[in-house]
């Protein structure tokens, strides 16, 4: 499967995706995308995005990056940090590749104000290999 038949995919089938509205924007072997827009039912009684949208495109995004090498993973460990709140517009993480193991795989990611550049928040997450390639 090639890198568009990748995002195709997790784009159609990834139903907690498409319901927390995240979508995987790109796909490359060391580098992965995705973007959710900031609609009323992502955010919390402050009014602002909901902290577990954020985790969870930071997870998504590492998890498609992992996957990229055609090999299956699970998320092991994670340290994240919240900076910002978002309340309008378009968030966007980016993951890159720390390291990639025979079991274990590391990854960098930063979501952001895709119209400011402004960083809400970043992390850094472990993933597990549980298939062969």
């Amino acid at each position: 499967m090639n890198y568009q038949e990748m995002i195709d995919t997790t784009n159609e089938r990834n139903t907690f995706m498409r319901r927390n509205r995240i979508r995987v924007t790109g796909l490359e072997r060391d580098r992965a995308t995705v973007q959710a827009i900031v609609t009323q039912e992502l955010m919390n009684l402050n009014g602002t995005v909901h902290g577990g949208v954020y985790f969870t495109m930071a997870d998504a995004c590492c998890g498609i990056l992992a996957r990229a090498d055609g090999r299956k993973y699970v998320t092991t460990d994670t340290s994240f940090r919240f900076l910002k709140a978002a309340s309008a517009g378009t968030m966007e993480a980016e993951a890159t590749v720390v390291k990639r193991g025979k079991t274990l795989s590391f990854f960098r990611v930063i979501v952001r104000q895709k119209e400011t550049g402004d960083v809400l928040a970043d992390g850094a997450f472990t993933f597990f290999c549980t298939s062969e390639g």
